[in-house]
């Protein structure tokens, strides 16, 4: 696989090329607002359900909860530099509509939608490629984009 640049539309091909087919529809959908991406505000949504999660490019007409962070905070998420968790608490994601919904739907929310080849080949603004997860840091899990 060619290397893509995380959330570019190349990232987003790969993704949606490599990603299984939904045997279930979703019980979830997460809007992803992404602020300061090299090709301006990215928005995506990631749809949970019992079969797994996948990415779908584009904003949703009904997302159940909005996620919004800049690029960093994304990238340093997907990574695994940063938890979402972290992120929440020190204010670099906002986060918008039902939120009850979050909390329900809990045991769904561990699933990485990025699928490990995607991740493999993702590069990164600054300059680190394949997926590295790093130690951790902030609290993070050694890479991924799991909200639970």
């Amino acid at each position: 696989m060619v290397m893509s640049r995380f959330l570019s539309a190349e990232w987003f091909d790969d993704v949606c090329r490599e990603q299984a087919e939904p045997r279930l529809p979703p019980t979830l959908t997460l809007q992803q607002v992404v602020t300061g991406a090299p090709w301006g505000e990215i928005r995506y949504q990631v749809l949970v359900g019992e079969s797994g999660a996948r990415i779908e490019p584009g904003a949703s007409d009904h997302p159940d909860v909005t996620f919004t962070s800049d690029y960093s905070t994304a990238s340093a998420i997907a990574r695994g530099r940063l938890s979402v968790q972290a992120a929440l608490s020190c204010g670099r994601i906002r986060i918008g509509g039902d939120t009850t919904r979050l909390m329900v739907n809990h045991p769904l929310l561990g699933v990485d939608p990025v699928p490990a080849v995607v991740r493999a080949a993702t590069t990164w603004d600054d300059g680190g490629d394949g997926g590295d997860g790093g130690d951790g840091g902030d609290g993070g899990d050694g890479g991924g984009m799991s909200y639970g």
